[in-house]
């Protein structure tokens, strides 16, 4: 559901710029869609973005075609297409302005603002601060504020903004409260008895193959929860450029991996993990998957031709 929400939302937000900076007088064309990276085939590419990036290396495709690295992250360094200051104007007045326009004037947070934080409705640890407890401050203000709430529309629980704010004032606060969690638990679960078993089969296939390693080094790249800061720091250092991190290696990572069932294992363990999070507080995980198949059906209906524009740099 994440993938199909975050890529209408995108295309839709950046319609709706694109038309809100224009009525104010900016012109601003939004980013081409990513295309398929020179040579690669799109079947290629859609099989590498389908699997979370938390895994790791786990096709045959991109072990031998960017080993260890991000394949976004490649795809920009060979293609050389980032947007970054492309289409702003150059002219520091005139690209205060632009600003202004997109972010509204009171964008910025000020000493005098009160924020208000939102807290992680299981743990209660803070997870993010507002500007204030009203629509402005959980969605920006200027043209970006106008776009946030218009893909919004009335999903969000008003009556949460009266007081405190939770994750469900808005549904981009839902997907990144959810994936927080699941990413929470993803250290337990390589932890857990049965990953490391796997793991061990995995390094031992390695270790057949002529790639001795060391144990902080998990299939796919992935480094072991235990592992020292140190060996942190060394694999940051290293990555792209030492024995350990070739397509060589990558390649016969890879095929230990469907060796001995690696991915199957470890999503079998990840499953139950993250069910137990759910079962903590069911009501909870519906009401946020509710939202956000709410959400969805709402993008879906969207057109820009009945989107309300009024530009402005408050």
């Amino acid at each position: 559901m994440f993938a199909e929400v975050g890529g209408l939302e995108s295309r839709l937000f950046f319609e709706f710029m694109a038309r809100c900076m224009a009525e104010a007088g900016f012109r601003w064309d939004p980013p081409p869609e990513t295309p398929v990276p020179p040579g690669w085939t799109e079947t290629e590419w859609v099989e590498i973005l389908r699997f979370p990036a938390r895994y790791g290396l786990v096709t045959d495709i991109q072990a031998a075609k960017v080993a260890y690295r991000d394949p976004e992250g490649a795809f920009v360094e060979e293609s050389e297409q980032g947007f970054g200051e492309e289409g702003l104007p150059r002219d520091p007045a005139e690209r205060a302005a632009f600003e202004a326009v997109w972010f509204g004037s009171g964008g910025e947070y000020g000493p005098g603002d009160e924020l208000v934080e939102i807290r992680d409705p299981l743990t209660g640890e803070p997870l993010m601060a507002v500007n204030s407890a009203d629509r402005a401050g959980l969605y920006g203000g200027g043209c970006q504020g106008r776009a946030n709430e218009w893909l919004t529309g009335d999903l969000a629980d008003v009556g949460e903004l009266e007081g405190e704010p939770s994750v469900f004032a808005a549904p981009g606060l839902v997907s990144a409260w959810i994936q927080a969690t699941i990413g929470r638990v993803f250290d337990e679960v390589l932890s857990d008895d049965r990953v490391i078993v796997a793991a061990a089969e995995w390094r031992q296939c390695m270790v057949d193959r002529g790639n001795d390693l060391p144990e902080f080094r998990l299939p796919g790249g992935l480094i072991a929860p235990d592992a020292s800061l140190r060996q942190r720091e060394a694999v940051e250092r290293h990555l792209g450029v030492s024995e350990l991190w070739t397509v060589d290696v990558a390649v016969a990572d890879v095929a230990c991996q469907r060796e001995i069932d690696w991915l199957e294992r470890l999503r079998r363990v990840e499953a139950e993990y993250q069910q137990e999070v759910v079962e903590r507080a069911p009501e909870l995980f519906d009401r946020a998957r509710k939202l956000l198949e709410s959400y969805a059906a709402r993008l879906a209906d969207l057109r820009l031709d009945e989107a309300p524009v009024e530009t402005g740099s408050g």
